[in-house]
């Protein structure tokens, strides 16, 4: 499956960021424009201190998966496609 088809199939799927060598995770979804925004606002992505957090509040929600996606600033850098740091989790 091509990189491009998985990033327009997953665009409304919510999805939590979590940054290395940091204690944060932010959660919104990709939009079409490959823009990570927030779920309920696209102008607002909710940060969290903890996973169980940014799960929890996807839950309450009665949203049930999710994308986990982990990121480092290496993969900022050399511009490492999404999806190869996707993982789909049920909440």
């Amino acid at each position: 499956m091509s990189t491009q088809y998985y990033l327009k199939k997953t665009s409304q799927l919510p999805t939590i960021v979590g940054i290395a060598e940091s204690y944060r995770y932010l959660v919104g979804r990709y939009d079409d424009s490959n823009n990570f925004v927030g779920i309920a606002s696209q102008k607002q992505v909710e940060i969290f201190d903890s996973l169980v957090a940014a799960k929890q509040y996807l839950r309450k929600r009665n949203i049930l998966t999710a994308a986990l996606e982990f990121r480092s600033p290496y993969d900022e850098m050399c511009g490492t496609p999404v999806a190869k740091h996707l993982e789909l989790i049920h909440l």
